[in-house]
């Protein structure tokens, strides 16, 4: 597995904090965001019409995953992640 790392470099009240955010992330890595599968743990956000993201609920489940595109979609709903713990790996590429 591969993993990435990202600090940030500014310091708030609680610790690091980044100037950019998951969707930047996805944005930035492009089609292969999009061929891969993902999870997370200990995810904490906001959406910009305060109701739940689907797709952000599910990646936190014990087994659960989403397509990279589906991750993609949901984070268009996306105001802010506000846990810097949070964690995203990919699970496996998605073969066409």
């Amino acid at each position: 597995m591969v993993r990435l790392r990202i600090r940030g470099l500014e310091k708030d009240e609680s610790g690091d904090a980044l100037d950019f955010d998951l969707r930047q992330i996805l944005d930035t890595l492009g089609a292969r965001a999009a061929a891969l599968r993902w999870r997370c743990e200990g995810l904490f956000y906001t959406s910009i019409d305060q109701r739940d993201i689907e797709v952000l609920d599910r990646i936190t489940r014990p087994g659960q995953s989403a397509t990279g595109r589906d991750l993609i979609d949901g984070t268009q709903r996306l105001l802010q992640v506000i846990d810097v713990r949070s964690r995203f790996a990919r699970v496996e590429t998605i073969v066409a």
